[in-house]
């Protein structure tokens, strides 16, 4: 039973990781204008701030470690401390979608302090978060839990430098008809071994 459920439980991931959509600020375009939201493979990135506009998408010169184009914002010194200034992350058709991992640097200084904090807000309702301190070039952050989105903020501490980020790993949540065929042919796998 147990070598049944680790295979099943691998084979969830697995597809996960095979599904996974990777934003890497390549391909994607600014929508609405010069002053829009930016797009890309069925996502939106969008701010509170104020538009994301194209003087967002860096280069692969301004950050350490990058291989290609960066989303950038402004950290501590545009915000308020009471009020962090929020990135959003949705999909475009409203699914549900899961977080995997985001790579996260600090934009200007290559040893400056990057401090944020991750928001997942569950299509269900309620939230799950996780902080970042990212110091230098980039690296990966992983994220455990942060499943069934309908949207993920990227909320800036005051005392942050400019944050960026590339490579945001994301894969669509499956469907709940899709888990209940999957439980369906389970229980029919086990009730067939219990009778042979």
């Amino acid at each position: 039973m147990k070598k049944y459920l680790s295979a099943i439980a691998a084979a969830g991931l697995l597809s996960q990781s095979a599904n996974a959509t990777i934003l890497d600020f390549e391909t994607g375009s600014i929508v609405g204008g010069m002053m829009g939201s930016y797009v890309e493979d069925d996502f939106r990135i969008s701010s509170d701030f104020g538009p994301v506009a194209p003087f967002d998408i860096f280069g692969p010169s301004f950050a350490a470690g990058s291989d290609g184009n960066i989303f950038g914002w402004c950290g501590g010194q545009c915000q308020d401390a009471d009020s962090p200034q929020v990135i959003s992350l949705t999909s475009i058709d409203g699914s549900a979608f899961n977080l995997l991992s985001v790579d996260f640097a600090s934009l200007f200084e290559p040893s400056g302090e990057v401090k944020l904090s991750v928001h997942g807000l569950f299509e269900a309702g309620g939230e799950i978060s996780q902080v970042v301190e990212q110091t230098g070039a980039f690296a990966t952050t992983d994220f455990t839990g942060f499943t069934g989105l309908s949207a993920v903020e990227f909320r800036v501490f005051g005392d942050s430098d400019d944050p960026a980020m590339d490579n945001i790993r994301l894969a669509y949540a499956p469907a709940p008809q899709t888990l209940a065929l999957l439980l369906v042919g389970l229980v029919g796998v086990f009730a067939r071994k219990r009778v042979s």
